[in-house]
């Protein structure tokens, strides 16, 4: 029986207290855990920021949850997400930091964070200032945000500590020629000047620069995206699984892309929707070697262009049928005596993390698309299945089940994959 959002809440940031990691809940605590609306922005210590994986993926694992993803996305901040392995629609986002630095500018130090926190209901949060001063820096972030939505919280949080913030607001954004009191005097719009200002003086020196290389270029090193591969005859699915999948798996990438085939790095023009994929006869034998030949250099120029840069930006890459699908479906792609030299290539391309095949008996699969044969169906079906049992990263899914169980059964795959590579990292 695992645990719901609101209790691995409790569960972790009580973990962090037995562990004697200070912490605070940085803004948005009101209704926590009950309402877990959005990512929750936490402060910690900088020297207890590398722990936070392995506390992660150990409580994950405990509890029937994954870490499914751990993205650094600055010298100070990592973020992770978490996902329920029973009920893969319940995540949680967790976005740690020490100190409190955007766009390469160091803004707020852990001192001021974790200075004087207070107890609030099971939980510990910021002194006023401290939030003060986070929020604000939060607004002119880089982020075009409208000072407007903000500024009532700014002056409840003002009016608990007016000194303390007036000295947090001059360390940050100078002196400005105006208190803070004559500042909630004025006008929503009469704010935004301050960003320039505080992007303008708080750069990072040489040492916080040379942290932040070092962390772009593991980022390369380590992608956080993941590239998956679903094959299966038509009527097997497959459309619905992959809807369903970037569903499911949205929360733990920053973006997501699907490629039909291949990632048609050569072709110029999009093709239309193909609603008789058999129905034109087989190309010569040696045009069928030259378009394989085709779609292996395909294959590898997408893999440089677009699915390496894509893992580095965090991207869930889905191949729609891969090149397999040309030993699987040859009629598909008009081939004829081939078999031989894709069994060759395949194994010269690079693989992607995860392939999932989707199987079921041929007259099953008939029943819902009736356009194949029978003995064609049948033909596929073993060739998935060959495929399946002889490589360790294809994992064979029955195409029996309803989408829902074929989806979930795929993310919970997806989730262990993301899981034990976060092990591996930390």
């Amino acid at each position: 029986m695992t645990c719901d959002s609101r209790e691995f809440f409790r569960l972790f940031f009580r973990e962090l207290e037995q562990r004697s990691i200070p912490y605070v809940i940085l803004h948005s605590y009101q209704e926590l855990p009950d309402n877990i609306s959005s990512d929750i922005d936490y402060a910690v210590p900088t020297s207890d920021l590398p722990k936070l994986r392995g506390i992660q993926s150990e409580l994950a694992r405990k509890n029937g949850w994954a870490l499914a993803q751990t993205l650094q996305h600055g010298v100070f901040a990592f973020y992770a997400v978490l996902v329920n392995l029973e009920n893969p629609h319940e995540s949680l986002k967790l976005d740690a930091c020490s100190n409190y630095a955007r766009a390469r500018r160091f803004l707020v130090s852990e001192e001021i964070l974790l200075g004087n926190r207070l107890p609030y209901r099971g939980f510990y949060i910021p002194a006023p200032a401290a939030e003060f001063i986070y929020v604000l820096a939060k607004v002119f972030d880089a982020k075009n945000k409208s000072p407007a939505k903000y500024l009532p919280r700014l002056k409840e949080l003002w009016e608990q500590d007016p000194d303390n913030a007036q000295r947090y607001f001059t360390q940050v954004f100078g002196e400005t020629g105006r208190s803070l009191k004559e500042w909630f005097n004025h006008p929503p719009d009469d704010w935004r000047p301050l960003g320039k200002v505080m992007l303008s003086r708080n750069s990072f020196g040489p040492r916080l620069k040379l942290q932040e290389s070092v962390r772009v270029v593991k980022r390369v090193f380590q992608p956080t995206g993941i590239c998956l591969a679903v094959l299966g005859s038509d009527g097997s699915g497959k459309s619905t699984l992959l809807a369903n999948l970037e569903q499911l798996l949205q929360p733990c990438f920053r973006h997501q892309q699907t490629f039909h085939f291949r990632p048609a790095v050569f072709q110029k023009k999009k093709q239309g929707v193909i609603t008789d994929p058999h129905g034109k006869p087989p190309r010569g034998l040696l045009t069928s070697w030259l378009k394989v030949f085709y779609y292996f250099a395909d294959h590898w120029a997408g893999w440089f262009l677009k699915v390496i840069p894509g893992k580095i930006r965090s991207t869930l890459i889905i191949f729609d049928r891969s090149f397999d699908d040309l030993l699987v479906d040859q009629k598909r792609y008009r081939l004829r005596g081939t078999s031989g030299l894709v069994a060759v290539l395949r194994h010269l391309l690079p693989k992607a993390d995860r392939v999932f095949v989707l199987s079921a008996p041929a007259r099953v699969i008939h029943q819902r698309k009736p356009e194949l044969p029978l003995e064609e169906l049948e033909k596929q079906q073993s060739t998935l299945q060959q495929l399946a049992a002889n490589e360790s990263r294809y994992a064979l899914v029955s195409a029996e089940q309803t989408p829902e169980q074929v989806a979930n059964a795929v993310c919970r795959e997806v989730l262990l994959c993301l899981a034990a590579r976060e092990e591996r990292r930390s």
